[in-house]
């Protein structure tokens, strides 16, 4: 076998164990100093306090429950049966990767490929009967005994020994993440320009833990040297951290992305540091190390994520995704005009995907509930970004929600903008022709419903409301799209409402949809009933195959029900049962004082509803499943990890979830997303500072 070939074996065990090197879950010194360059980081703030936070959330009580508890073991049971299912297959691919390795094929302790009948020899020349005739291959001494018979069988011995060490190695090593570290940590992904044009993929792990990592360290080199290969190990420090590595040998890969360096991983004290470039390794240590204010080319130095960080917080765990370094490859690699069909960066530009800076997300469990945060940060205002809300916006849950709703969401975008944003963008991309013909078009579509397309959107005034009046009878029903929808509210706020009541005339006297259009009164307030029967007077339990959508306008919202009963509901509770609606609910008006107003948008969810449905859709999915993936369930261990029985009964999550609300605003620099979810299980008292935590 050439030695310049680097067997599948060593380089699937240095994969392995490279993952297994940077799985740890736990510190970074300062996200602000990874370079500005960075695309994804996830960190957790102090490991200790998540683990100890986490054992005291409604999640960790759920896990805990007599109804859970049998289906973890079980869950874990079947992943144990297919480990070890994957490890068995694993060792038979390497067996077949060392006898293809041989150029002869043969299985230690088996016949050797050539063997072709009675009399035949080693080599495959005819000898008796049963053997094929012909001289013996030329160029290599294939016919020679110790070929022949492929690798010894110490050498496949010791390979499968090797491969048994590099999964005990995994699992000793995942065993300990959850127990072992401390401190903070962070993991991220970023890009780096190199002097020849290309750019570097740069994978940073920065956590601290105790010397007993070291040794996990020390046996993942040890496996790394044993399984051959081009890789060098080798010791060496990179600014003032010992390191050990190893390195790949050098080569050429075209391309615009370089290879990377090795597996290299440095300890100093508590700090582990991980990576697989020296020169970014470098970069990070330097800054970390330095601490003498913000250095330029870092996050801290940039303004989008100065604001990210200012208004979601500092959260236990926090998510980081970096858009700019994304445009910028997008903005090098992707075609702008010059004969390609499309404009793709020009589109992206022109729609404000490019003004969108980055996304920093932040969650936390405290003893009062679990809070979290989402923001993103944005530039110049253009495209999809000018729907955004105006700062001062602040919007309240419509009186058609139910207090007992299973989720509802009512938010304020700029609507009135999409019409002429359309337009523009049709009139740059496809000329002043396809701009004439989109303009001919929508004053067809206006002339024939009379009336005017343009006046129906500059009248919209921005607020959207969507809501489940009441939560859909079973999983059954689930499989109905009338079961699934029926409940479904939507609502739109209009500026003047008398467009809107022209445009449901103009559908009731239009020739080909007045006939499925079906008028009605409720408590005075005229519905619009879109009948796909027509009027033939059928009885809506024999036409429930599909949501029936109804129509009504009432004060400045036009409502759509997906069925006659549920807006009729919405429009009793608004009217007639003032003390059912959400908005007046104490519990409800208690949790929105978490957030700061003004708020252009407030969500609200009944989690142990929501985890109902979801669970409802997933039993029947998994008692159909066995039917399609036949092949799949024959694997050991997958038929209890895709059991139905997996599944916790509906009962159980009101026991432990209970509201979720959240609320967005205009912050400075972008858009903020904030949520809160009360505690329902109660272990201990509230931090005497939890009051207003979510602001």
């Amino acid at each position: 076998m050439s030695r310049r070939r680097v067997p599948m074996l060593r380089f699937a065990a240095f994969l392995i164990l490279s993952f297994c090197a940077i799985a740890p879950a736990p510190a970074v010194a300062g996200t602000g100093d990874l370079s500005e360059d960075t695309i994804f980081v996830f960190s957790i703030d102090d490991a200790t306090a998540l683990r100890q936070g986490f054992r005291q959330s409604d999640w960790s009580a759920f896990l805990q429950d007599p109804q859970v508890v049998p289906i973890a073991e079980r869950v874990m049971s079947g992943a144990s049966e297919l480990l070890e299912f994957l490890q068995s297959a694993a060792l038979e691919s390497i067996a077949g990767e060392l006898t293809a390795a041989s150029g002869a094929g043969s299985v230690p302790g088996g016949t050797p490929r050539g063997a072709g009948g009675d009399g035949e020899d080693a080599t495959g020349a005819a000898g008796g009967k049963g053997g094929a005739g012909g001289a013996a291959p030329t160029g290599g001494a294939v016919g020679t005994p110790e070929e022949a018979s492929g690798p010894s069988a110490e050498a496949f011995s010791a390979r499968q020994a090797l491969a048994r060490d590099v999964f005990s190695t995994i699992r000793e090593y995942s065993s300990t993440l959850y127990r072992e570290v401390t401190g903070r940590f962070a993991v991220s992904v970023g890009t780096r320009a190199l002097p020849d044009g290309r750019n570097a993929i740069d994978l940073l792990v920065h956590f601290q833990g105790g010397e007993q990592f070291q040794k996990h360290h020390d046996r993942i080199f040890e496996l790394i040297a044993k399984s051959g290969g081009q890789f060098r190990i080798e010791r060496f420090e990179i600014g003032g951290v010992p390191f050990q590595a190893a390195l790949a040998p050098p080569e050429e890969v075209p391309g615009p992305v370089a290879p990377p360096d090795g597996l290299l991983i440095g300890h100093k004290g508590s700090d582990y540091y991980i990576g697989l470039n020296r020169t970014g390794l470098l970069d990070y240590i330097t800054t970390t190390t330095a601490r003498t204010g913000v250095a330029t080319g870092r996050l801290a130095g940039d303004p989008a994520y100065q604001k990210a960080v200012a208004s979601a917080g500092a959260g236990q765990m926090i998510l980081f995704l970096n858009a700019k370094p994304i445009w910028k490859l997008v903005r090098t690699y992707v075609p702008r005009g010059g004969g390609a069909p499309f404009d793709i960066a020009g589109i992206l530009e022109d729609l404000g995907i490019f003004s969108i800076h980055n996304f920093y997300c932040s969650m936390s469990f405290l003893p009062e509930g679990q809070e979290g945060g989402l923001f993103v940060a944005c530039g110049e205002e253009k495209g999809i970004l000018t729907l955004l809300p105006a700062a001062d916006v602040d919007v309240a849950m419509p009186p058609y929600v139910p207090r007992f709703s299973p989720n509802a969401s009512v938010s304020n975008f700029r609507l009135s903008g999409i019409y002429n944003l359309t337009l523009d963008l049709i009139q740059k991309y496809g000329g002043p022709q396809a701009h004439q013909q989109a303009q001919m078009e929508l004053a067809n579509v206006g002339a024939e419903l009379g009336v005017t397309i343009q006046n129906l959107v500059e009248n919209l005034e921005g607020t959207i409301l969507m809501c489940e009046t009441t939560r859909a009878a079973s999983g059954i029903d689930l499989m109905n799209p009338a079961g699934a929808f029926a409940t479904t509210l939507f609502g739109l706020r209009v500026k003047d409402r008398v467009p809107f009541e022209n445009l449901l005339a103009g559908l009731l006297k239009h020739p080909e949809i007045g006939a499925s259009v079906a008028t009605a009164e409720h408590a005075g307030i005229k519905l619009y009933k879109f009948d796909p029967l027509g009027s033939s007077g059928m009885p809506e339990e024999y036409s429930s195959g599909q949501p029936v959508l109804s129509i009504a306008i009432h004060d400045d919202w036009m409502l759509c029900g997906m069925s006659e009963k549920t807006l009729k509901f919405a429009l009793d509770v608004a009217t007639t049962k003032s003390a059912d609606q959400l908005a007046l609910d104490p519990k409800f008006v208690e949790q929105m004082k978490h957030y700061a107003a003004p708020s252009a948008m407030v969500s609200y969810c009944d989690v142990a509803a929501t985890y109902e449905r979801m669970s409802d859709i997933a039993r029947l999915g998994l008692g159909f499943a066995p039917m399609f993936l036949a092949g799949a369930y024959a694997v050991p261990g997958v038929p209890k990890l895709l059991s139905s029985e997996n599944v916790p009964p509906n009962a159980v999550y009101k026991k432990y979830f209970g509201q979720c609300t959240a609320a967005a605003r205009r912050a400075d620099g972008g858009f903020l997303y904030k949520t809160f979810a009360p505690r329902v299980t109660r272990a201990a008292a509230p931090a005497p500072d939890a009051k207003g935590a979510g602001k």
